[in-house]
């Protein structure tokens, strides 16, 4: 079998396995044929000793033979072509690079998302998995390093023609870099910035390799990868980027589809992103954007978002309307980053208004004249210093409301602000008109001037029945003896809101005796208010604490003596007990002397419709 142009030199053959029998005959076979075809070509193949009894010993025996033989074939100046034509039926390793072939390295930088991983990031530039588990065994500190990876992290990485990582440079939060290299054998190397020797490549400026340098380096060519296993099997793929493919470099995309997704409850963007299969460095850098993204962490249930995608499920664009007048919209740049805005419709207003008679209750009268429930409850909160609608409102009370409906296309979106309202008690008139002052909020005031918000409320919890009066004398429920009620017992489900009844200072606020989880305020030098049977006290209104009118400072409950679920609500002028239903409030403050005269100006329209439409709901009452 072996001519004298041909010289094979092995060992003997009696402790090899089968395996590596097949492998030997198919390389002097290959020997013989080069014999033929190429009579003055000589091939030298020096096999080593075959290991003893391990397959895993075996396996590398048989890739060491393979690459040897390649290497050989790739020393010779001509082309291994024809020694491939005359054997059809057997397949011999050709070299994948001539000798004056060029090797192109391409380098292109990465930022790391949230919840992104090394693996994820060679899957989606198509890089060699191969290389992830070459780096990740090189050394112990190597892959705790690759595994330690943060959302935002840069990556730089530079890329042989073949698919194969050359350099790859992680930023990090010092003054120095960390380089990872790849050296001899298929291993890498790490190294910080200022000891490595680095050419940066750009796009526009692609550096070359010839074979012989590549050989100068050391870089051979890749054996098959080994199996993946555990965490990396699960995230990786073994995709290698095709032939002719720029790795790294930015493509023209276009749009694939467009998708439209409705939040869900308890959704966040990113759990919307993770559902439809889009990256997290996507969403990594549609927050980085150019315009504040607070919105997009605030996502309501039922919004739609608009998304933009390419055919590789790239992000594109994306679009949400965060409420009625503002629209969010993002758009990729060629830079891989977004751009964003919020824009401003504004919507168009239009006058309406509502009149009716109460005949069983405040609600279904406010319903049947077709305002909302939020209008109805405005109402209530603009004469909520001046009526009990827990007790005060009876069958033929009337009122009347003008109001803002907001449209956007001609259709109605919502209802906006009251701009005047009466409100007919008892045959009692109260007029409340809209009046915003320069420079400060809007308020409501009385046709003279006068405003609406009293020094305090006249409950201080929102419908509610009374359980038990101001008196005298009573039996107490549970001390079964006659005793004096200085307060209003105030009957509500447990965990209704408290509110403070005025501008104060917290006097007194834990548990007192019979009180039980009760609250003091001190409002001024001549009123006090006590608020007691909480279940539990608001974090606000702790001893030495200032509170606002209308602040949560409680929860109804049943603490101290009490049989059931209520509010104790006690009126003091001066230390003596009044009755918080039949006190006289101090009277409300005028509006100031300088905005007196542009006042009436500005609700005098306002005073001729209320005037037109109670003589209108008089009429059709009558």
């Amino acid at each position: 079998m072996a001519g004298e142009n041909t010289l094979i030199s092995s060992r003997t053959l009696t402790r090899t396995s089968f395996a590596h029998f097949i492998c030997y005959a198919q390389l002097l076979f290959c020997a013989t044929v080069s014999n033929g075809a190429l009579a003055q070509d000589r091939i030298v193949v020096d096999l080593p000793l075959p290991p003893k009894n391990t397959a895993n010993h075996q396996a590398a025996a048989a890739r060491e033979a393979s690459l040897r033989l390649t290497r050989a074939l790739s020393d010779d100046s001509r082309t291994a072509q024809p020694l491939a034509s005359q054997s059809p039926t057997m397949r011999v390793p050709t070299p994948q690079v001539e000798a004056n072939a060029v090797t192109t390295l391409t380098s292109f930088d990465v930022s790391i998302g949230e919840g992104d991983s090394l693996a994820r990031v060679f899957r989606r530039h198509d890089l060699m998995q191969a290389d992830l588990l070459y780096m990740t065994r090189s050394s112990k500190s190597l892959g705790r390093r690759l595994g330690r990876l943060r959302a935002g992290q840069q990556l730089r990485f530079e890329v042989l023609s073949d698919g194969r990582v050359r350099r790859l440079t992680l930023s990090t939060p010092g003054p120095t870099d960390v380089v990872i290299e790849r050296q001899a054998s298929n291993t890498f190397t790490m190294q910080t910035l200022a000891d490595a020797s680095i050419v940066t490549t750009m796009h526009d400026q692609p550096e070359t390799h010839t074979l012989a340098q590549q050989r100068a380096q050391n870089l051979p060519p890749p054996p098959p990868p080994p199996p993946l296993s555990g965490r990396l099997l699960a995230e990786a793929r073994a995709v290698k980027a095709p032939a002719g493919s720029t790795v790294g470099q930015e493509q023209p995309v276009t749009i694939a589809r467009s998708r439209e997704v409705t939040v869900k409850t308890g959704d966040s963007l990113s759990a919307i992103f993770n559902r439809e299969g889009i990256s997290a460095s996507d969403l990594d850098a549609l927050l980085r954007s150019n315009k504040p993204t607070a919105d997009l962490h605030r996502l309501r249930p039922g919004q739609t978002l608009k998304l933009d995608l390419s055919p590789d499920n790239t992000l594109l664009g994306l679009t949400v309307a965060l409420d009625e007048a503002r629209t969010f919209a993002a758009l990729r740049t060629k830079q891989n980053s977004f751009t964003s805005s919020v824009t401003t419709r504004p919507l168009e207003r239009r006058i309406a208004t509502a009149s009716a008679v109460i005949q069983d209750a405040l609600f279904l009268a406010g319903q049947r004249a077709g305002l909302s429930d939020r209008l109805i409850m405005k109402m209530i909160e603009i004469f909520g210093w001046d009526v009990d609608f827990a007790l005060d409102v009876r069958a033929g009370d009337h009122f009347t409301v003008i109001y803002e409906e907001l449209y956007k296309d001609g259709v109605k979106v919502r209802d906006g602000k009251i701009l005047a309202s009466e409100f007919n008690n008892r045959g009692r008139s109260l007029r409340a008109l809209r009046y915003a002052k320069s420079g400060h909020g809007a308020e409501y005031f009385s046709p003279e001037g006068f405003s609406m918000r009293k020094a305090f409320l006249r409950t201080p919890v929102t419908f509610s029945r009374i359980s038990s009066r101001f008196t005298s004398g009573r039996m107490h429920p549970v001390l079964q003896r006659m005793r004096a009620h200085k307060g209003v017992d105030y009957a509500a489900p447990r965990g209704t809101p408290v509110k403070a009844a005025g501008h104060g200072r917290v006097v007194s606020s834990g548990r007192k005796g019979g009180y039980g989880n009760t609250v003091v305020l001190q409002h001024g030098g001549a009123y006090t208010t006590l608020y007691a049977h909480l279940s539990r006290i608001h974090s606000r209104a702790q001893t030495g604490r200032r509170v606002k009118q209308g602040e949560i400072i409680g929860y109804v409950g049943t603490t101290g003596l009490a049989t059931g679920p209520h509010l104790h609500y006690e009126f003091r002028v001066r230390g003596v007990h009044k009755d918080p239903l039949r006190v006289t409030l101090p009277k409300a403050l005028p509006i100031e002397q300088r905005y007196k005269k542009d006042f009436l100006v500005k609700t005098r329209t306002l005073v001729n419709q209320l005037n037109i439409l109670a003589k209108t709901s008089i009429a059709s009452s009558n």
